[in-house]
C-alpha cells in the first residue's frame, strides 16, 4: 500500500514542477511511514516540509497543493493536513486485511525481496570454547544468529553459517595438559588436577568417549614416551585434536538435543 501512496506523490510533484510550484531539479527526499497513533491514519508524509524551503512557501500551504494534485487511490479512504505540514492517510477498512490474502497466496514465499540479491554474507554464531560445554547463552546466540541469516537470505543474499572453532592459543595448551593429566588417572597414577585446569576433561566417569578413542589415547601416549626424540610440547600438540573432537561430540550432542 505505502508503494501505490508513494507513487501518487510523485505524480503530485511532478504536477508541480510542470506548473513552477516546485524547481525541476527538486529531489524529493521524503520519507512515508507508519503512523504511531491511529488517529493520525495509517501513513504519514513530511514531503510538504520537505519541499517548502524550495517551493518559498509554508509546509501546510504546499501540502494543499500537494493534496490538489494528488491522484485518486482507490483503497485510500481519505487524505489531511496536520500540525506543521504532515500529510496523513487514511485507508479503506478493507485494506486493512488484504494482506491476509496475499500471506495466503504467497505462502512461505511473502515477504521475500531480492534486494541483496548480489551480496554474500558470512554470519557466525555460537561459536562455543571448545574448552569447556554449551550453557544457555550459546543457546541464545544459536537461536539469534539463526533467525539472522534465515532473515538474510529472505533478502536475497547468499549467506554462509559459521561456527568459529578457536583452536589456538593458550586455551589449547591447557587443554592439552589436562587431557595428559587425565590420563594419568586412568593409569592409576595419583595427583591433584590442577585448579585452573579444565574440569570439563573427565575421561574416567565420561560416557562421551568410546574404547577405541581411548585405546587411541593411550597409544599416542605410550607413542611419544617410546619415541625420545619428541618433546613433550610435541605430544602435548598431538593430545589436542582428540580433546578438541571429544568436546564438540558432546557440544553436538547438546545443540540436537535443544
Amino acid at each position: 500500500m505505502n508503494t501505490a501512496i508513494q507513487a501518487a506523490l510523485d505524480h503530485a510533484v511532478q504536477s508541480l514542477q510542470a506548473e513552477g510550484t516546485l524547481p525541476s531539479d527538486w529531489k524529493n527526499t521524503s520519507v512515508l511511514t507508519r503512523t504511531k497513533d491511529r488517529s493520525h491514519g495509517d501513513f504519514a508524509s513530511n514531503i510538504a516540509m520537505m519541499g517548502a524551503k524550495v517551493a518559498g512557501m509554508k509546509p501546510r500551504d504546499l501540502a494543499e497543493k500537494i493534496l490538489a494534485n494528488l491522484p485518486e487511490v482507490v483503497d485510500i479512504a481519505k487524505a489531511e493536513i496536520a500540525g506543521p505540514g504532515f500529510i496523513n492517510f487514511f485507508l479503506n477498512a478493507d485494506q486493512r486485511f488484504t494482506v491476509l490474502d496475499q500471506i495466503q497466496a504467497q505462502k512461505e514465499q511473502f515477504g521475500k525481496t531480492q534486494a541483496n540479491a548480489a551480496k554474500k554474507i558470512q554470519v557466525e554464531f555460537v561459536s562455543a570454547n571448545p574448552t569447556s560445554s554449551l550453557h544457555v547463552g550459546h543457546g541464545r546466540g544459536a537461536a539469534y544468529g539463526m533467525t539472522v541469516a534465515n532473515l538474510l537470505e529472505a533478502t536475497g543474499a547468499k549467506v554462509e553459517r559459521e561456527y568459529y572453532v578457536n583452536d589456538a592459543g593458550r586455551q589449547m595448551d591447557i587443554l592439552a595438559t589436562s587431557t595428559y593429566l587425565r590420563y594419568l588417572e586412568l593409569s592409576g597414577q595419583t595427583l591433584v588436577f590442577p585448579k585452573n585446569a579444565y574440569q570439563v576433561i573427565t575421561l574416567k566417569k565420561s560416557p562421551k568417549v568410546s574404547s577405541t578413542n581411548m585405546l587411541m589415547l593411550m597409544y599416542v601416549v605410550w607413542l611419544m614416551f617410546t619415541k625420545m626424540f619428541l618433546k613433550m610440547c610435541n605430544m602435548l600438540k598431538s593430545l589436542m585434536p582428540m580433546a578438541i573432537k571429544w568436546l564438540f561430540q558432546a557440544i553436538k550432542k547438546s545443540t540436537l538435543m535443544a
